[in-house]
C-alpha cells in the first residue's frame, strides 16, 4: 500500500514527503475539528471523584446543490450533530461561563466512542468528541436568526445515564 502511495506520488513530491513515508506507517492520528453552532446550553456534571465535565451538542453545515426534475438547480442544507463533551477543568469553566446556544465555535479534540447495552440486550457503539480546546468565534445569534436557521433540535447528551458516567473508562 505504502509502495504505491511512493509510486503515484513520487514525482512532483518533496524529498520530506516520501522520506516520511516509514514514520507514517508507525502513527495514527486521532484528531476531530469542528467549526458550527452550539445546539443547546451547556450542561455541566460533577461526579463523585470531584472531577467536572461539560456536554454539549453543535451543528454543522455542509450546502449543496441538488437536480431537480426539471433540471432547475435548488440549493440544500445538511445540517449534522455532533456530541461533544470537554473535562480539562479551565475548558469547563470557560464553557460553562462565555458559551451558549447559537454561539459560533472551532472546536478541537479527540473521538472517542463507548458501548451502549440497549434494553433489548444488543449492544450500540455511540461516538462524542473530548473537546481538547474551543475557541469561540462568534456570540450567539438572535432567537429568530436561529429558528429559521435550524429545524431540528440537538440530541440528548446523557452520558452518565448510559453508562457508570465516565466516557474515558470505556
Amino acid at each position: 500500500m505504502y509502495r504505491h502511495f511512493l509510486q503515484r506520488f513520487q514525482s512532483g513530491c518533496s524529498s520530506r514527503l516520501i522520506s516520511m513515508a516509514p514514520v507514517m506507517r508507525e502513527r495514527s492520528i486521532n484528531h476531530a475539528q469542528l467549526l458550527g453552532r452550539i445546539g443547546n446550553d451547556v450542561k455541566v456534571k460533577e461526579y463523585d471523584d470531584g472531577k467536572t465535565r461539560c456536554f454539549f451538542s453543535v451543528a454543522t453545515d455542509e450546502s449543496y446543490t441538488r437536480k431537480n426534475p426539471d433540471g432547475s438547480d435548488s440549493p440544500e442544507v445538511l445540517t449534522t450533530w455532533h456530541n461533544i463533551m470537554a473535562s480539562n477543568s479551565n475548558l469547563v469553566k470557560f464553557l460553562s461561563s462565555y458559551v451558549s446556544k447559537g454561539s459560533r465555535v472551532l472546536i478541537n479534540g479527540k473521538l472517542r466512542s463507548y458501548r451502549v447495552n440497549n434494553e433489548d440486550g444488543t449492544y450500540v457503539k455511540k461516538s462524542y468528541v473530548l473537546a481538547t480546546d474551543v475557541i469561540q468565534l462568534q456570540s450567539p445569534r438572535s432567537d429568530q436568526q436561529q429558528q429559521q436557521h435550524h429545524d431540528e433540535e440537538p440530541v440528548s447528551i446523557d452520558y452518565a445515564g448510559q453508562h457508570d458516567g465516565n466516557p474515558d473508562k470505556l
